[in-house]
């Protein structure tokens, strides 16, 4: 970055600092496209990549008072860094929780009356991974109930790594939407679903 460039930055920065929301849009535009390009090399996802950078936007709205952001590229692309990482972490430990919630109810270790309420909530589970559209089923259904990988799912469908992933992530957000309307027993499940 050149020394013009530098001072217009800074510039631009004490403007937003100041509630500036022109000074804001300008910074908006300058630097969606290449935060975009970076974090969709980061997470591998375009889509994915949009809702993280919208995020960080609101989130620099939210804190353009704060002393902390001293330089707005660095702050930008750190935050994109520290975003790339919290999704990589969830995404993974989102799998395994599910899949280890879903075996404890399995379990025979527990009382009667949680052996019974576990059983009702895998029936309603069970109704609810029915209903889904039929691809989105059976990507769900090679994810959870057979451990296949995301590239596994993709070979022995012939399609693309990412379908598996999004088909997969529908699926979770339909089940989650169903499990809020059967009662407190099914919240705690999303309590714990959506635990990072």
């Amino acid at each position: 970055m050149n020394f013009k460039n530098e001072v217009d930055s800074k510039r631009l920065l004490q403007r937003l600092q100041e509630g500036d929301r022109d000074a804001f849009d300008l910074i908006f535009k300058l630097y969606w496209d290449p935060i975009l390009l970076y974090l969709s090399k980061l997470v591998k996802d375009r889509a994915d990549a949009e809702d993280l950078l919208q995020n960080i936007f609101v989130n620099l709205w939210n804190k353009r008072e704060s002393s902390s952001i001293q330089h707005l590229q660095t702050w930008l692309y750190g935050a994109a860094r520290k975003s790339a990482l919290f999704y990589h972490r969830t995404q993974s430990n989102q799998k395994k929780l599910i899949t280890a919630i879903l075996d404890y109810i399995q379990e025979e270790g527990f009382s009667l009356s949680e052996q019974q309420q576990g059983k009702e909530l895998q029936l309603i589970i069970d109704k609810e991974i029915e209903k889904l559209p039929l691809k989105m089923k059976e990507v769900f259904i090679l994810s959870r109930h057979e451990q296949l990988s995301y590239k596994e799912i993709a070979e022995r469908l012939q399609i693309s790594d990412q379908t598996v992933k999004k088909q997969i992530s529908n699926a979770l957000s339909i089940l989650r939407s169903s499990l809020k309307k059967q009662g407190l027993y099914a919240l705690l499940l999303l309590i714990l679903i959506d635990l990072k």
